[in-house]
């Protein structure tokens, strides 16, 4: 998963974009966030 990968290095991004997510990156953005430390 490319966006689990990014967010298990724990980068932080700054440069945004103006586009929607698809369902799927929302779906996998969800659990990221179900799994990430409190």
């Amino acid at each position: 998963m490319f966006v689990l990968d990014l967010l298990r290095k724990r980068r932080s991004i700054r440069k945004f974009q103006d586009r929607p997510l698809t369902p799927e990156q929302i779906r996998v953005l969800e659990e990221a966030v179900l799994r990430s430390p409190s």
